[in-house]
């Protein structure tokens, strides 16, 4: 789904995006450093009909009691760091 997931640029789209998906209750669970260091989360994200699906499992970057993380960006966000394949498969201009 996603272009090069190394892509400095993605990684930042990601961390900001988590960031604020997080309640602020919840940010002091968050571990910023595991956060940078793996923004791509284990399980491969998918298309949705609203964005692109990413679901960090309990532990991958933050405590458990964070639990699981699912987000989803928009295709206004994302589409710049997806593949043609995945692009062209929603039907995205």
């Amino acid at each position: 789904v996603i272009e090069n997931p190394s892509n400095p640029k993605f990684k930042s789209c990601v961390i900001k995006y988590v960031n604020r998906s997080i309640d602020n209750d919840s940010k002091e669970m968050l571990s910023d450093d595991e956060l940078r260091a793996h923004p791509y989360p284990n399980k491969e994200p998918f298309i949705t009909e609203k964005g692109v699906r990413f679901i960090y499992q309990k532990y991958e970057i933050g405590a458990g009691a964070l639990g699981v993380v699912d987000i989803i960006i928009p295709y206004s966000i994302i589409a710049e760091y997806m593949s043609e394949d995945a692009l062209q498969l929603i039907g995205y201009k």
